[in-house]
């Protein structure tokens, strides 16, 4: 069941992720409610902090809705996946974590409803196969250790 973590904004929570995993490791994906959207990795992270200003000016004020956030976070185990070719690769495997972050704060979502998103096509609701490569996680539990740090 996703958890409400009161006034936890948007650039505090992007700092706590930054803090525990490293640039090197992190894949950011943002989607506003508004329909715009935003992605940060290691080679251009160092935009982020002037669109987290931005975005966190609209989020408090209650006038942008609120922000989704995925995470990706890079692990050193590898998956092999068949690619539509049917070729074969070996990719790094990924932890992922879901955010929806409002004027009221961040809410954290857990494995399951992690992996229900995830593997839902937003358009249609239908859904998606599970990817080899992905590790479902708990943003709840997450979210609630970077805080007692």
């Amino acid at each position: 069941m996703a958890t409400l973590f009161e006034g936890v904004g948007l650039a505090e929570l992007v700092g706590l992720l930054r803090k525990r995993f490293g640039d090197r490791r992190l894949y950011f994906t943002f989607l506003a409610s508004s329909g715009g959207y935003a992605t940060f990795a290691q080679d251009n992270i160092k935009a982020l902090p002037a669109w987290l200003q931005r975005a966190e000016r609209g989020v408090r004020s209650g006038r942008g809705g609120g922000v989704a956030v995925v995470v990706r976070v890079f692990l050193d185990d590898k998956a092999v996946i068949k690619r539509p070719d049917g070729e074969f690769i070996i990719v790094p495997k990924k932890q992922v974590y879901h955010f929806l972050v409002d004027s009221r704060g961040t809410t954290a979502f857990s494995e399951a409803e992690t992996r229900q998103a995830q593997n839902t096509d937003a358009a249609s609701g239908l859904p998606l196969p599970e990817e080899a490569d992905i590790v479902y996680s708990s943003s709840e539990h997450l979210l609630r250790n970077l805080l007692s740090e």
